[in-house]
């Protein structure tokens, strides 16, 4: 099954292809499209573990992922393109960039939304259910009377967990910056993603980069998709 889901959109407009944080799905960016309407078709990608791809074994690294996402975006797509990911997501878009621009594909722009930079050391140490769920439930990233359901735990746990693995796991490998303009997003009172940690995005690019951040803790985009959608029209 395809990692790619695109949501309907007007012919003709630039794509932005949205990756999802730890334990998400390419759902979670269906309200972009309308938001993005005029600007921009939305595709979100689809991560093996979750909804249309819910039984498929989640990768072992995110350079698998990468790989995966990379190659169906230089087939789907012979226009410009952009690429947004928050969380883990970004990491994620980052190296699907970086594989683009060697292909000689690169992305108009990449926006990176609550995550540290990626050469960065990323801290952390694998962490039983119950500690991990804590983490989400501060972070903001699931409802607590879903997180307290067993049924919906069964479904979100593995993938969760899977996720994990991937950002404790990652190291950048070696090589040059991108060359594409970076957009780095943020929340103000993020505990997880500091303002120096989220800055530190500078050093991986050699073309334009800026840092904004806005009112709120890591999930700061669900409050304020409107504030977010006009920042990323406005920069497509």
């Amino acid at each position: 099954m395809s990692c790619l889901v695109p949501f309907p959109a007007r012919p003709g407009l630039p794509r932005l292809y949205c990756v999802p944080h730890a334990g998400g799905g390419a759902s979670i960016y269906r309200p972009w499209a309308d938001g993005l309407v005029a600007a921009c078709a939305v595709v979100g990608v689809q991560p093996p573990g979750r909804e249309q791809r819910l039984r498929e074994e989640p990768p072992g690294a995110i350079g698998v992922l990468a790989d995966e996402v990379a190659a169906a975006i230089d087939l789907a797509d012979d226009g410009p393109f952009a690429l947004f990911g928050h969380s883990l997501g970004a990491l994620i878009a980052y190296e699907v960039a970086r594989r683009l621009e060697a292909l000689g594909r690169p992305p108009i722009r990449l926006y990176v939304s609550g995550c540290r930079a990626p050469h960065l050391e990323r801290a952390g140490a694998p962490v039983d259910d119950a500690e991990l769920l804590a983490r989400v439930q501060t972070l903001g990233g699931m409802p607590a009377q879903l997180l307290a359901n067993p049924d919906v735990l069964a479904i979100y746990l593995p993938t969760l967990k899977a996720d994990y693995r991937l950002a404790l796991g990652y190291v950048r490998a070696p090589g040059p910056p991108l060359a594409c303009p970076i957009t780095a997003l943020g929340g103000i009172a993020d505990e997880a993603v500091p303002r120096p940690d989220l800055t530190a995005w500078r050093a991986s690019t050699t073309g334009a980069f800026e840092a904004i951040i806005f009112p709120g803790d890591h999930f700061y985009l669900a409050e304020r998709r409107a504030e977010v959608l006009a920042l990323v029209a406005g920069r497509l």
